[in-house]
């Protein structure tokens, strides 16, 4: 954590690790905010990613969230 190549995505939940739809990179920040454009109504997970390529697609954390 604190990389600049760290980055969180916002994928539907159940999509294979290696699937991201709108991400960023962290630029090495280990706290902030971030707006994702606006999604379908339904399951998602906020994942996140350490130090882009040598982490690979290997989830560091999942936060499941319900978009209405």
């Amino acid at each position: 954590p604190g990389n600049s190549h760290d980055w969180i995505t916002l994928v539907p939940v159940g999509t294979s690790d290696s699937t991201y739809g709108e991400w960023f990179y962290t630029e090495g920040r280990k706290s902030g905010s971030h707006t994702f454009a606006s999604q379908k109504p339904g399951d998602y997970e906020v994942r996140v990613y350490f130090n882009w390529p040598d982490g690979g697609y290997v989830v560091q954390k999942r936060i499941k969230i319900k978009v209405k």
